[in-house]
């Protein structure tokens, strides 16, 4: 089994999965007296391979973005070589953040974990 060297990913990457765990944890602070229709929505951080180059690209994707998640819930990490994309969102939002980026003309898929 090869055995990969994590220290080589970027801080962007850590930050991602760090606010992935801060998520989570909010999640689990809902206690079980709130009433079902005032929980909030399940969010998650979701990692997407772009196309995307280069600070002039991401201002075009910027508005409509933040339109779809909010503003400070995605980051792009030009120095990956998938140009990753990060976004803290719920699940249904996912073909919107992809339809974002192609209506640019920029890739962009949902990465496996």
């Amino acid at each position: 089994m090869e055995m990969r060297d994590y220290s080589t990913l970027s801080p962007t990457f850590w930050t991602g999965v760090i606010n992935y765990i801060r998520t989570s944890a909010h999640g689990a602070e809902v206690t079980s007296t709130a009433k079902k229709d005032t929980l909030p929505a399940m969010q998650g951080v979701f990692v997407f391979k772009t196309s995307i180059t280069g600070p002039a690209e991401m201002k075009k994707i910027s508005a409509g973005l933040t339109k779809v998640t909010g503003k400070g819930k995605w980051t792009i990490d030009l120095d990956d070589e998938d140009k990753v994309l990060r976004v803290v969102c719920a699940e249904q939002v996912e073909k919107q953040i992809i339809s974002v980026l192609n209506k640019f003309g920029f890739s962009c898929e949902l990465m496996p974990y």
